[in-house]
């Protein structure tokens, strides 16, 4: 079977999806991540020419060259059995348009909202078949549900040492995760809020980086604490990559996320759902220890599960 995956940079959670994917049997896989595919101006003229196209006719050269390289490829290679892009929208219409005549399936995952990225909703057309993990997205759109996944598979059970773990851009969100913080630092719990952010802030809560951090850093850092503080995006109902972090590695999670509590991996003694306006933390949540879920119920939401769902091998 040939597969090629087409997506921007996703903080290393396709290229894991990907790396898997490349495990099966009689399987080859492209990854084509088009956010490699670099642009370098040839002149000040050139420069000042996209400064123009960009503001008068909406057209950009470093996107416009992007989509020919990526056109390119796909030329050279055979047909393929199932092309599958995560976030069409970075695409231009005419290549996903393109696509349709170098696979015998196009598929598309989802990869946010349709309210955070509402340009999404004039491309379902160019796919077989639209994967989402946003319940109201798959009613009102008619497209297909799954859910994220367990990003890598590691041994279940390793050393949880105590504190709470949060990364996030910093944005509207980070308001509750300081919230959150000023109540552990009451109850002397330890923990590590880490924040992307182009600015220096003023906080002795949040610890600021100024590079996006990999999934696979994420899950060393993970592992040095026992719980997972997930705070969703505004507009987003779909449980995020968190969740299913926390699921693999045996983690308890504080989350904002209501919906969690309608899946089968809920427990109430593993899973704290806070309201956004006002998030509280209970302590005995953070003293009690973690409930095992079944391995049959985490393997439904591994990697495996996901590609066996969508690709069908």
């Amino acid at each position: 079977m040939k597969i090629t995956v087409i997506a921007p940079y996703t903080f290393g959670y396709i290229d894991v999806l990907v790396d898997k994917i490349a495990e099966g049997s009689n399987v080859t896989v492209e990854f084509i991540d088009i956010s490699t595919i670099k642009f370098e101006y040839t002149s000040v003229l050139q420069r000042g020419k996209n400064f123009l196209l960009k503001n008068l006719l909406n057209r950009n050269l470093k996107r416009e060259h992007r989509m020919r390289v990526l056109s390119n490829r796909l030329s050279q290679n055979p047909e393929q059995d199932v092309i599958l892009v995560v976030r069409p929208d970075v695409l231009d219409e005419p290549v996903l348009a393109f696509l349709r005549t170098r696979a015998k399936k196009v598929i598309s995952y989802y990869y946010d909202s349709i309210n955070n990225i509402p340009e999404k909703q004039n491309l379902l057309a160019y796919f077989d078949e639209v994967y989402s993990f946003e319940k109201a997205d798959v009613k009102k759109f008619g497209l297909k549900f799954i859910t994220n996944f367990i990003p890598v598979d590691e041994p279940d059970n390793f050393a949880n040492e105590k504190g709470v773990f949060h990364i996030s851009s910093y944005d509207s969100r980070s308001k509750i995760i300081v919230d959150v913080a000023r109540q552990l630092e009451k109850f002397e719990y330890p923990y590590n809020f880490v924040v992307k952010s182009g600015k220096a802030l003023d906080s002795k809560y949040l610890k600021v980086i100024t590079e996006y951090v990999d999934c696979k850093e994420v899950l060393q850092l993970m592992k040095r604490s026992d719980v997972i503080l997930d705070v969703q995006k505004e507009h987003q109902e779909g449980l995020s990559f968190r969740v299913f972090e926390a699921l693999g590695f045996d983690k308890k999670l504080i989350t904002t996320n209501e919906d969690v509590r309608n899946y089968d991996f809920y427990n109430p003694e593993n899973i704290l759902i806070v309201d956004r306006e006002n998030p509280v933390v209970i302590k005995s949540f953070l003293r009690n220890e973690y409930v095992p879920v079944p391995k049959s119920i985490k393997d439904k939401y591994r990697r495996d599960a996901w590609i066996q769902e969508v690709l069908g091998i």
